[in-house]
């Protein structure tokens, strides 16, 4: 009996008549979904200097290295209910500028600083 050798085009053929190709083509799909259906909220924030926040390094920022952030800026949600690396601490993780940053809650869910920090707007699927 004869060894049939599958081409290169052979094998895509091959996926395709056996389905297997539309098969990773949905759950790449719905990985991808998954990935980015966190992406979509985002927070205007009026003075976001108020608030208690952390760099990616889970350091307290300082009064002069907040005041780089701007009055009405926006900020990107990427995780909601987090802890920092102590297990204790409830943060928000957010993205401004590109930067990862952490908004410090207080344990009733409420921002710290945010009667300081005046008005927040929250958008979801923007």
């Amino acid at each position: 009996m004869k060894k049939r050798t599958i081409k290169p085009a052979g094998n895509i053929i091959h996926l395709i008549r056996s389905k297997r190709l539309y098969f990773l083509i949905f759950v790449a799909s719905l990985l991808s979904q998954n990935s980015i259906s966190r992406a979509d909220e985002f927070w205007i924030i009026e003075n976001p200097s108020a608030l208690v926040i952390y760099d990616v390094y889970e350091h307290r920022l300082s009064d002069a290295q907040k005041s780089e952030f701007r009055s009405y800026s926006s900020w990107q949600v990427i995780e909601d209910e987090q802890t920092l690396s102590d297990r204790f601490t409830p943060v928000v993780k957010v993205i401004y500028k590109h930067k990862t940053y952490f908004f410090q809650r207080s344990n009733d869910d409420v921002i710290s600083g945010q009667t300081d920090a005046g008005e927040i707007e929250k958008y979801k699927n923007a």
